[in-house]
């Protein structure tokens, strides 16, 4: 049993005129990639800054990156440390799996925040499908904030202490 293969290559070799123009859009699609999300970025802060004065927390704070998910989780009643499992995909093999659970952890946060602005549990849908939109609604929306924040718990008084009998 003879069995040949033949295996053959293509080689696709470009002009110079071709290649700056393959280079001219793969830089022009970065750039309008970088002004979208300094754009993103800017409408983002915006309006957390002014959900954030709603719930009475410093508007600043929008403008600061991890910061700024921080009081989001604080706003959604979560502890506040949890919001650093969204960012956990940069750990290698196990990253993706606690990314994952920080992002349901994430829309429960923006369920609790909706509730505290009076939305009902279906507007949590707008969050998971358009995160911006909801973000906007409840930002420059005239919704007040009523919500409960997470408040780290303090520990109780001391008891007392009896006078002593000398």
């Amino acid at each position: 049993m003879n069995t040949s293969y033949t295996y053959t290559t293509t080689s696709t070799n470009l002009t110079t005129e071709q290649q700056a123009a393959v280079f001219g859009v793969a830089l022009s699609v970065a750039v309008v990639a970088v002004i979208v999300a300094i754009a993103l970025y800017i409408y983002t802060a915006i309006a957390l800054s002014k959900m954030f004065k709603k719930a009475g927390i410093d508007g600043w704070i929008a403008w600061v990156p991890y910061y700024n998910t921080w009081k989001v989780f604080e706003m959604g009643n979560m502890h506040p440390a949890l919001s650093l499992l969204t960012y956990a995909a940069v750990i290698p093999f196990i990253g993706t799996i606690v990314a994952i659970a920080g992002w349901v952890l994430y829309i429960i946060v923006a369920n609790n925040i909706g509730k505290g602005f009076g939305k009902k549990g279906p507007f949590t849908l707008l969050f998971v499908f358009l995160p911006v939109i909801w973000l906007g609604i409840l930002a420059f929306g005239k919704d007040k904030w009523s919500g409960k924040m997470y408040k780290k718990a303090t520990p109780a008084p001391a008891a007392p202490t009896p006078p002593s009998a000398a």
